[in-house]
């Protein structure tokens, strides 16, 4: 990937469309675009060892969690002021990308949401962390991702017609999660509709 976000389709687990980009083209006019256009929650998505590394429990562990999606406890980096800027929503996805960071970097709860990715395990859910940081290790061999839910004009959630007139309108390829599996299960499409 280029500096430009992609867009995620799941068409494995509700036909949801997501807006996403490398954790190392985090910038506040990229995050700032995908609060503005795409208008869902921002999640940083990241690998399952990274979460314990850095303590961040999954919000599974607490019984009022109802989501599929294995979050964790909401984050600001501990340089921002509010958290909320997309500024410092963009310094917060980028700490996750320094191998020096620590648990004690972070102020909890934030206003980032890490999505922890299990990779592909026999009976886990391929859901969208595991499509970003698939798509982030097949592009940079990175593996941290950000992503935003796109919603219509309407604040719902948009459908398959909606997603394809938001590609051509701002210029973004559209990519499957199906595509991704396929990507990882054939080593020579890397790279692939990606960019």
């Amino acid at each position: 990937m280029s500096g430009m976000p992609v867009i995620i389709f799941d068409d494995l687990n509700g036909n949801i469309g997501y807006l996403m980009d490398l954790a190392i083209n985090a910038s506040p006019e990229t995050v700032n675009f995908m609060i503005k256009k795409a208008k869902g929650l921002v999640y940083v998505c990241i690998p399952e060892q990274l979460a314990l590394q850095l303590q961040l429990p999954s919000m599974k562990e607490y019984p009022f969690h109802h989501s599929s999606k294995d979050f964790t406890v909401s984050v600001d980096y501990k340089t921002t002021t509010t958290g909320i800027s997309a500024h410092e929503r963009s310094d917060t996805i980028k700490a996750f990308l320094d191998p020096s960071t620590t648990d004690d970097d972070f102020k909890r709860p934030g206003h980032v949401f890490p999505l922890i990715s299990h990779g592909i395990r026999s009976g886990k859910e391929f859901g969208i962390a595991e499509a970003a940081v698939s798509l982030a290790q097949l592009s940079c061999n990175e593996s941290i991702a950000y992503v935003c839910e796109i919603l219509n004009v309407r604040g719902e959630v948009a459908d398959w017609p909606e997603l394809q007139q938001f590609s051509q309108q701002y210029g973004l390829n559209i990519i499957s999660m199906s595509d991704i599996l396929l990507m990882r299960s054939r080593p020579q499409m890397k790279g692939a509709a990606i960019g």
